[in-house]
Order: C-alpha cells, then sequence, then structure tokens
C-alpha cells in the first residue's frame, strides 16, 4: 500500500507563459561607474544594487543566450544606465557586447508562471 496521497489531489495547472526571464544585475563594474560619477551613489552598495534587478522577458530561443544578447543587448544596456542617470555623457561611449557582460551578471529563467488572472 502506498503512502502517497497523490491519487486524491486535483491537478494543478499553473499558467505558464512562452517567454523567457533574463534577470538583469549590476555588476562590480556597474558599481564602480556609478560611484566614479555620482556622488550621490558612494554610500551605495553592490549588495543593494542587485537587490531589486530588472527581469526581461524575452521570446523562448534555440539559437542559445549569447546570440539573442548579442543582437539585443544595446537595447538592455541604455535601458539599465538611464535607469541611474539620463546624462549620457557619462556612459560608456559605443558600448560593446564585452562591456555589457562587464556591466551586468546576466542569468536567465526557462520557467515563467504567470498568476495574474486577466
Amino acid at each position: 500500500m502506498s503512502n502517497n496521497n497523490t491519487d486524491s489531489m486535483p491537478e494543478l495547472e499553473l499558467p505558464a507563459i512562452n517567454r523567457y526571464a533574463l534577470v538583469v544585475k549590476p555588476s562590480e563594474v556597474y558599481l564602480k561607474w556609478a560611484h566614479k560619477y555620482f556622488q550621490d551613489g558612494q554610500d551605495i552598495t553592490l549588495e543593494e544594487l542587485q537587490s531589486d534587478s530588472t527581469v526581461y522577458l524575452i521570446p523562448e530561443m534555440e539559437t542559445g543566450l549569447d546570440t539573442w544578447l548579442m543582437q539585443n543587448y544595446e537595447m538592455i544596456f541604455e535601458y539599465e544606465m538611464d535607469s541611474w542617470c539620463q546624462d549620457r555623457k557619462s556612459w560608456p561611449e559605443n558600448p560593446s557586447y564585452e562591456e555589457f557582460v562587464e556591466f551586468f551578471q546576466i542569468s536567465l529563467h526557462s520557467i515563467v508562471v504567470d498568476l495574474v488572472e486577466d
């Protein structure tokens, strides 16, 4: 006899969405940039910067994250920089993909569940 009660439990259907979640967190390089340009940011720590990171919903992909990021990093880089400073003169000039991955820690999550009913 089984001690498992799963036979009597109703099946749970969670509304998964067909997107990946891309989490973008500032890195130590970003923090140094913020400290260099903004006196108001001198007291902020990396832990504080990373405590509320941006999550981007992006399409499911078969090509791999690096390929997608190489094609789309500029938009994310601009958004992240603008969230701290709207003065583009203080941003890195013509940032490359390599600078992007130095400024930010990236993680990808393939299971995204929407718990909000429309």
